[in-house]
């Protein structure tokens, strides 16, 4: 029965110093890579790409544009939503059917309960034609 306590502090002290490196290594691993000129390096690409075939509607939601679309390369009873945070009605002057719309993958903050993502780029899509 002494051989049981006379174990027990050098295992003791063997499992707090394995949990503190096992904690150390998990900060160490959480924070942003950075190169030799100091940009981030992103392991997963922060936007979100949607090819947009056609607007199936689109209203204010506590001051936030609450897109519905119908993507490209779908059926069209097939809808998206994306709330995108304010009104950004100057990103969509110029842009024609179909478009490409960019945003913030991570929600800014949230409308309602729901996310509300940052407006990266409008972009035209330059159809090719099927002969």
């Amino acid at each position: 029965m002494t051989g049981n306590r006379d174990l027990f502090w050098p295992v003791f002290v063997m499992c707090a110093m394995l949990f503190l490196l096992a904690t150390w290594a998990h900060c160490t691993e959480a924070t942003a890579g950075h190169n030799s000129i100091g940009s981030t390096s992103y392991t997963v690409n922060p936007n979100v790409y949607l090819a947009v075939d056609d607007i199936a509607g689109a209203n204010d939601v506590d001051g936030n544009l609450n897109l519905r679309v119908h993507p490209r390369g779908t059926y069209m009873l097939y809808e998206d939503t994306v709330l995108i945070c304010g009104h950004p009605r100057e990103a969509f002057e110029g842009i024609g059917i179909p478009f490409l719309l960019t945003y913030k993958r991570q929600a800014s903050h949230s409308v309602r309960g729901v996310g509300c993502h940052d407006l990266v780029d409008v972009s035209n899509i330059v159809s090719k034609e099927i002969k």
